[in-house]
């Protein structure tokens, strides 16, 4: 299974943000010290990112693990 991970803190805590491929595509989440808080914070389907790959020039993934992170700093995105 591959894997794709983000670790930063926020509020002393020390948290990641992961991405998890299965067959249907890649789902998100945030951890803490290896177990989920929130689990399927978002999907992308490998349609989605090759599509914005060929067209943007950008890969999807990594691009919502920044979002997914940015809220939670902010706050958007309220943890357990």
């Amino acid at each position: 299974m591959a894997l794709k991970q983000q670790s930063f803190s926020h509020d002393g805590r020390s948290l990641e943000v992961r991405a998890e491929l299965s067959p249907q595509g890649w789902h998100i989440g945030v951890f803490e010290n290896g177990k989920p808080l929130i689990g399927d914070v978002a999907r992308c389907s490998r349609k989605d990112i090759e599509s914005a790959y060929t067209k943007l020039g950008v890969n999807l993934v990594d691009q919502i693990m920044l979002q997914v992170r940015s809220k939670v700093e902010s706050g958007e995105l309220g943890l357990p």
